[in-house]
C-alpha cells in the first residue's frame, strides 16, 4: 500500500491545495530537469560500478531486486494531506532508507521483502509492511473519532518483470501487531518512461483492494463515533479503495549522491470517497509531492 507515513504533525497549512501543489510541482520539476540538462552538457559524472545495477542503469529505489548490495539514506520534504481523504495539506519531513542485499532482501518505504523463490524474472516471498496510523487531533474533521495506531503488517508478495521494462507486483498483507485491522491486496505495475545518462523517470500505477475491517477502520463511522462527532453513520464495504499514479525522477548528480523528486495522485473510489471524512469534509482527490537527496553506501 503506497501510504505516506506522517513523521510530524506538519508545519505549513496549504493555500488552496491543488494550486499550491501544482506550483511546487512545476518549480521542483524545472529544477531537477534543468540540473540534469546542465550536468549532461558538462559531461555526467562517472558511475560507481559497485552501486549501479549490472545493466548500467542508474540506481532507482523501486526497480526490481537488483543483484547488488547497498544502503541508501537521505532526507527532504513532502507536501501531503494530513490524513487520507483530507483536502488540508502540510509540509512534512521526508526520510529515506533503502537497504538491498543482492537479489534476496529489499527494504524501502514499501516495507521489507525477502525473495525466497527467484526464478528468472519472477520473485516470491514474505513481506513486512508498516501502515501509518492517524491522529484524531490532526484535523477538525476527525474530531470525535479515535486515533488509529501504526500497525505492522505481514504477508506475501509475487513479482514478475517483463522485457526488463515492466514490473508487475501483487502483495497481500494484514496486521500482526496492534490488533486485527483487516487485510489488503495491492496491485502495481511500474515501467521506465525516460532514461538518459544518470537521469531516470519511472511511472507506477497501483490500486488497493481492502477488506471490510480495513475499510471501516480508516473510512467508517460507527454509531458510537457518530454520537460523539455528529457525523452520519457510515459502513463501507470491502472493495477497491483507490487508484494511484506516480511519476518519480531520479538524478545521480555525483558519485554516490542522488536527487529524487516524485509526484503522486490517488483517487478514492466508491464507499471510500463517500465517507463523511472525505465528502464533504475532505476530497477524494489526493496529491503528494516530495523531493529528497540521498547518499548510497555500497556493500561488498
Amino acid at each position: 500500500m503506497m501510504q505516506e507515513q506522517e513523521i510530524s504533525p506538519g508545519c505549513v497549512k496549504h493555500l488552496p491545495g491543488l494550486s499550491c501543489f501544482a506550483l511546487l510541482s512545476l518549480v521542483l520539476w524545472c529544477l531537477i530537469t534543468g540540473a540534469a540538462a546542465q550536468a549532461q552538457s558538462r559531461g555526467a559524472p562517472g558511475r560507481d560500478r559497485e552501486s549501479s545495477p549490472p545493466d548500467g542503469k542508474p540506481f532507482f529505489e523501486d526497480m526490481p531486486l537488483p543483484k547488488v548490495s547497498e544502503i541508501m539514506v537521505g532526507g527532504g520534504l513532502k507536501y501531503a494531506p494530513d490524513y487520507i481523504g483530507s483536502d488540508d495539506y502540510k509540509i512534512h519531513p521526508k526520510l529515506a532508507l533503502v537497504v538491498r542485499f543482492k537479489d534476496v532482501l529489499t527494504l524501502d518505504e514499501d516495507g521489507a521483502a525477502i525473495n525466497i523463490l527467484g526464478v528468472g524474472k519472477f520473485a516470491f516471498g514474505p513481506v513486512l509492511h508498516v501502515t501509518a496510523g492517524r491522529d484524531g487531533d490532526v484535523n477538525p474533521a476527525l474530531r470525535g473519532l479515535e486515533d488509529i495506531e501504526l500497525s505492522l503488517d505481514f504477508g506475501l508478495f509475487a513479482q514478475l518483470t517483463i522485457a526488463d521494462r515492466f514490473t508487475g507486483r501483487v502483495r497481500y498483507f494484514g496486521d500482526i501487531i496492534g490488533g486485527d485491522n483487516g487485510r489488503v491486496f495491492e496491485f502495481s505495475v511500474q515501467t521506465d518512461v525516460y532514461q538518459r545518462d544518470n537521469f531516470l523517470v519511472t511511472m507506477k500505477v497501483s490500486a488497493d483492494l481492502v477488506d471490510e475491517k480495513r475499510a471501516r477502520q480508516f473510512f467508517g463511522i460507527s454509531p458510537q463515533q457518530a454520537a460523539v462527532s455528529g457525523l452520519p453513520v457510515h459502513r463501507p464495504k470491502g472493495r477497491i479503495q483507490d487508484g494511484r499514479a506516480e511519476l518519480k525522477a531520479h538524478w545521480k548528480f555525483a558519485d554516490r549522491w542522488s536527487l529524487v523528486t516524485y509526484t503522486r495522485y490517488a483517487r478514492l473510489l466508491g464507499d471510500f470517497a463517500a465517507s463523511p471524512i472525505v465528502d464533504p469534509a475532505g476530497s477524494p482527490h489526493q496529491f503528494i509531492l516530495g523531493s529528497y537527496i540521498t547518499y548510497t553506501f555500497a556493500m561488498k
